[in-house]
């Protein structure tokens, strides 16, 4: 829960991403609203892409989720500095499982898919 609020907190004074990692296994994304009605996002843990650890069937480390960010980013002049707006157009997921040290990407159908996006 720490973390969380950490990271809520970091948001609301101007960090515009967080990249969480070395979770080894699938968190959620969220998205903070600040009070000028703009927006943060938060990608907590990533999970490892690709390892070697045993599989954990609570976590499901041998599952992951592959991230598309597509944003604009806008330069403001204000009194003396510049300020910046960073504008999410869209966030893709491509959810994916790892065995025998290869990635693939999961099919709509896989039981697993819908595990990854929770």
């Amino acid at each position: 829960m720490k973390i969380q609020e950490l990271a809520r907190w970091m948001i609301k004074q101007g960090v515009d991403l967080i990249h969480g990692h070395l979770s080894h296994h699938v968190q959620d994304v969220e998205i903070v609203e600040r009070k000028n009605r703009t927006r943060g996002l938060i990608l907590y843990g990533r999970d490892d892409f690709l390892d070697d650890y045993a599989i954990d069937q609570q976590y499901r480390n041998d599952l992951g989720v592959l991230l598309q960010l597509h944003i604009s980013v806008s330069f403001l002049p204000s009194k003396g500095n510049t300020s910046k707006l960073i504008h999410l157009h869209s966030l893709s997921t491509y959810p994916t499982r790892c065995s025998n040290f290869q990635v693939n990407r999961l099919t709509l159908e896989d039981v697993d898919w819908t595990w990854t996006i929770g």
